[in-house]
């Protein structure tokens, strides 16, 4: 039983009647009732004994009162663990991200215009693309099939190359994408890098069928 400011109480008032009870057993039977010292002892306990075995048959019951816990300080409310596996934001779904990094109703995927002039010329510009075409379609199945080994090493350094060819040649989209993909092996998440993979092939589609285009043109 915790020792509680009620428990203490009730066992004082305990030690109290049963002492002034047997002090006045061995004293005889009360003369008088007045506040003689017989008189106040018989008053005394008996009134206490009563309240005593009151509550030891109430306790006996469980019947007794429970103290009114403390008050706990208001929190937040709890959140859903399904929604917050962690505090680190990288282990939530991406693609909310990417989809604003790539809208399908924005500008066009690569700014061909700066992307030759960065080169120097359209001449090197078109080997630079050439070479681009060829190499980022390889990247892509190398980290889908990492992805599926689940060799996070070589899933990261897919999405690094990817990541910097792309930059090169000024497809922001899926550069930044591919950089996404990146740290999320490095932080280990497997799911989040499958749903990027998927927007990496579609931001390649873009690049690829705007780049057909423009030669066509």
């Amino acid at each position: 039983m915790p020792f509680s400011p009620r428990n203490i109480f009730l066992s004082v008032l305990c030690l109290a009647s049963m002492v002034a009870l047997i002090a006045n057993v061995f004293s005889g039977p009360p003369q008088d009732t007045g506040l003689t010292r017989d008189g106040f002892g018989w008053l005394l306990a008996l009134p206490l004994l009563a309240v005593v075995l009151y509550q030891a048959s109430l306790l006996m019951q469980g019947k007794l009162p429970e103290q009114e816990a403390l008050p706990l300080p208001e929190t937040a409310p709890a959140t859903d663990v399904a929604s917050m596996q962690s505090a680190d934001p990288w282990s939530h779904d991406t693609m909310p991200v990417v989809r604003m990094l790539d809208p399908r109703s924005g500008p066009e995927p690569v700014d061909i215009p700066a992307s030759i002039e960065r080169m120097g010329g359209e001449q090197i510009w078109n080997e630079i693309i050439d070479a681009w075409l060829e190499e980022v379609p390889q990247n892509i199945s190398q980290l889908r099939q990492a992805l599926i080994d689940q060799d996070l090493e070589l899933a990261e350094r897919s999405a690094h190359s990817i990541k910097g060819c792309s930059a090169e040649i000024l497809a922001e989209d899926i550069s930044r994408t591919s950089a996404l993909a990146e740290e999320q092996c490095r932080r280990g998440n497997i799911q989040s890098v499958k749903s990027l993979l998927q927007e990496i092939e579609r931001q390649f589609s873009r690049v690829e069928r705007q780049l057909s285009e423009y030669r066509d043109g």
